[in-house]
């Protein structure tokens, strides 16, 4: 008879899978627009813009001071969104982390592009009667600006676009990670349903096989009794013509 593996052990690999398949569909889901994806996104494109502002401004911007405020307040909310597995709060930190670093030195572009400007104020109050000096020292100036400084700038946006470069490659593996999971847990559900199917089946044939045997001991029995009858019957006609032969 055909038996069927439905052990302890596979029935809590098939459940455990299914779970995990419900598990997976959340994540591909919820991956595509999450709190913290859409956060990070509007953070980023802020801070390129301020990024920008901050090399053009030579004088104080309350404006834009309220918009580093903003960003400010944006990457603290970031350390609240929860997030679920370890995964993805490395990621959430490791971003938090690159962001801050970025609003920093924007800070610090801004605070250096006011002391330039305030010392080129000071510079020009003081040349006022030195008229021949001040091509020197906006010369001065502009030199001041320096490639070096606009080297160390490059590099750091560069550190900070390899950063999210590399936070992109790691969200896209962890999205192939679970359409794999996912593929391999549809395969796993399509194997139980056959498991399932068979087991049915199997069950079906013993109790076929079942009802087959009763109906073949019954009707054993009924020819057993018509036999015996038979013989009663043959034994009672017997007698009976015996019986007559001595009367006669």
């Amino acid at each position: 008879m055909c038996q069927v593996d439905r052990s302890k052990s596979f029935e809590e690999a098939l459940s455990k899978y299914r779970k995990l398949d419900g598990i997976k569909k959340d994540i591909l889901k919820n991956r595509k627009r999450s709190a913290l994806s859409k956060t990070l996104h509007e953070v980023t494109k802020q801070i390129n813009i301020l990024k920008r502002k901050s090399r053009n401004i030579s004088s104080e911007d309350d404006e834009f001071l309220e918009e580093v405020n903003w960003v400010s307040q944006e990457i603290t909310n970031l350390k609240t969104i929860q997030v679920s597995g370890s995964p993805a709060s490395e990621h959430r930190d490791i971003a938090v982390s690159t962001l801050e670093t970025g609003l920093k030195n924007i800070l610090s572009s801004y605070q250096k592009n006011i002391g330039k400007a305030r010392r080129r104020i000071k510079l020009s109050s003081k040349l006022v009667h030195h008229v021949k000096l001040q091509p020197v020292v906006q010369e001065f100036d502009q030199k001041d600006i320096s490639k070096e400084e606009e080297k160390r700038y490059l590099a750091e946006a560069l550190a900070l676009k390899e950063d999210f470069d590399e936070v992109a490659l790691i969200e896209s593996k962890v999205t192939d990670i679970a359409q794999l999971q996912h593929k391999i847990a549809e395969n796993i559900n399509l194997q139980a349903e056959v498991a399932d199917n068979i087991q049915d089946n199997v069950q079906q044939a013993n109790e076929n096989v079942r009802d087959g045997n009763e109906q073949i001991l019954e009707a054993t029995r009924r020819q057993s009794d018509w036999r015996v009858f038979s013989m009663i019957f043959l034994l009672g006609c017997s007698l009976t013509l015996l019986l007559l032969d001595s009367y006669k």
